[in-house]
């Protein structure tokens, strides 16, 4: 195919679209590889695209690349890497489809690029032909054409010479008609009144200029059905690809499943989107969002299917594979959905995650023919979005919980250390005076309204705003409070003052918080310290009884005992006791 391709001097190539991550404003978001082609192997495996060090270095380290430097591994191509980016509008334009040897007067290409729709083969099938050998059958019909009524022109003249004067007119009319249709003009036929040797060439003309309107227009009719499905791929796959945006900013469940519905409707149109999830125990997939009235009145009363048995919902969250109901066709299905009377078409796709079903994406049309399966591959891109984006905030919900609930339970613990330290002090805080600047301890309990303070865990003014209390939180728990009381003739409490003297109660907190600690891990650095003694002490020792006696000695020393007995039991000795 390559050998006819050269023959007829026919450029064919295979092209593979590949994303980058641009670091600057001139590097391509994607770039285009020969991976094939008819015209030199040279060219397999370099860039149509320019590239620049900030893009080749990561394509030659996923050996999408050989080594070499930019240069080398681009063609100098710019008009076809412009043409391929914007063949989705127009996919046959001209350009430079490869280097040739003399750049300053090279020759322009007529172009041609075909999407293969397959996902596992993201390829781009380009065949081109240089702009002369392109045009020259048009040139050689041209010629011919032009020749032809010469021809025809001389024979008039000739048959008008000799009399033949009824010939004149029709070669002149068919003479005119080619001229026409050289023109461009493929809608003029040649009338044809006799079945001698001018019909035939009439019928001949005419039946030549059917068959070049009729492959025009079937080229112009595929050409232009061909764009319009790439332009509704990439409409879909925008759209997609901003509702997938929107939804993974979305940390609640329930916001995330609600606006992705409202999305879906105003990017894409649909008259119904809905998101069901499977429950906790498989069985059934419940309706969690919906966007259209119908889907709201389900919504209220908890619409669910079983998974595997009822509607394409049913056999998606069973299969974890997309399926398309259609009301037209061989296969029609009838809706009779009476909360949602309109649907004519409607397409269910999986939401998977991490290898799991989490549910199924249902949309739902008042079009006949809605979906294709091409628009299955574009849609489900979008599905698969959604799903990773429900297990975000399933996750973020679940570490939310287990961060709190960390948070309360070391609340908790550090609550019970302050109430173990505060039982183990003789005094119940301490006190300034202004009348003599020093510090003294407090004997009695708090009062009501510290206590009241410490229960409601915020400050509290009394009466006069003369006397503020505030308590001292630590780790969202109150472990006591500070009384902060002005003289008669001050100025009473402002918000100012307060917010200072929170700030540094808070403070306060903290460092007490802190030391609080501090003197924990140094009682049990301690008591640990006293344990590695006596143990050293005990395995010093060889004896069972002097091990027992070193034993009841340092415990009776260490815990400061009025008795200490060391009960040894034996089969035939109901009890031996050690006491010190």
């Amino acid at each position: 195919e390559i050998e006819e391709a050269n023959d007829k001097k026919i450029f064919v190539a295979l092209l593979t679209e590949k994303e980058v991550t641009p670091i600057d404003d001139k590097d391509p978001s994607s770039v285009y590889l020969i991976l094939r082609n008819s015209e030199n192997p040279d060219f397999n495996l370099k860039s149509i695209t320019p590239l620049t060090t900030n893009i080749i270095t990561p394509l030659q380290i996923t050996h999408l690349l050989p080594s070499g430097s930019t240069a080398q591994l681009s063609l100098e191509v710019p008009d076809f890497d412009e043409g391929l980016r914007n063949r989705s509008v127009a996919s046959v334009f001209e350009a430079q489809a490869f280097p040739r040897e003399n750049k300053f007067n090279a020759l322009q290409d007529v172009i041609a690029t075909a999407d293969i729709t397959e996902a596992s083969l993201p390829w781009i099938i380009v065949i081109s032909q240089d702009l002369k050998t392109f045009n020259a059958p048009f040139q050689r019909q041209n010629n011919t054409n032009t020749l032809l009524a010469i021809l025809i022109a001389i024979t008039a003249a000739v048959l008008a010479y000799f009399g033949s004067s009824y010939l004149t007119k029709p070669l002149l009319y068919l003479a005119n008609t080619a001229e026409q249709v050289a023109k461009g003009d493929l809608g003029a036929r040649a009338k044809v009144n006799s079945e001698d040797e001018l019909g035939v060439l009439g019928n001949a003309f005419n039946s030549m200029t059917d068959q070049l309107n009729a492959l025009i227009t079937t080229l112009e009719d595929r050409v232009t059905e061909r764009t319009q499905d790439l332009e509704r791929s990439s409409q879909h796959l925008r759209a997609a690809v901003e509702v997938g945006k929107a939804a993974a900013s979305l940390r609640s469940l329930d916001e995330l499943l609600s606006q992705t519905t409202e999305l879906i409707n105003k990017q894409f149109g649909f008259y119904h989107a809905g998101i069901f999830l499977i429950d906790t125990y498989g069985k059934y997939a419940v309706l969690k969002a919906a966007n259209s009235s119908g889907g709201r009145r389900m919504l209220a009363r908890a619409h669910k299917l079983k998974v595997g048995a009822e509607g394409i919902v049913g056999y998606v969250t069973q299969t974890g594979e997309a399926r398309i109901a259609l009301d037209v066709g061989q296969d029609a299905v009838f809706f009779n959905n009476p909360d949602l009377p309109q649907t004519r078409s409607e397409m269910a796709l999986p939401l998977i995650a991490g290898g799991k079903i989490l549910g199924a994406l249902d949309i739902q049309s008042t079009e006949g023919e809605a979906f294709t399966e091409e628009d299955t591959i574009t849609l489900q891109v979008l599905a698969d979005q959604i799903a990773i984006a429900i297990e975000n905030a399933r996750l973020f919900e679940e570490s939310r919980k287990t961060l709190v609930a960390t948070q309360r339970a070391y609340g908790e613990q550090s609550l019970i250390g302050w109430q173990e330290l505060i039982h183990q002090e003789k005094n119940y805080g301490y006190r300034s005076s202004s009348s003599d600047g020093n510090i003294y301890p407090i004997q009695e309990k708090t009062n009501e309204t510290l206590a009241q303070t410490i229960e409601e865990n915020q400050t509290n003014l009394d009466e006069n705003d003369l006397v503020a209390n505030i308590p001292i939180t630590v780790r969202g728990k109150a472990v006591g409070a500070i009384r902060l009381v002005k003289p008669d003739n001050a100025q009473l409490w402002t918000q100012q003052d307060l917010a200072l003297a929170e700030v540094l109660t808070t403070e306060l907190s903290r460092a007490m918080d802190s030391a609080r600690l501090f003197d924990e891990t140094r009682q049990q650095a301690d008591r640990e310290r006293v344990v590695g003694e006596i143990a050293n002490k005990m395995q010093e020792t060889m004896n069972v009884e002097s091990v027992v006696r070193l034993a009841a000695d340092e415990l009776y020393k260490l815990l400061d005992l009025e008795l200490i007995t060391i009960y040894l039991n034996a089969e035939d000795d109901k009890g031996k006791e050690e006491t010190a």
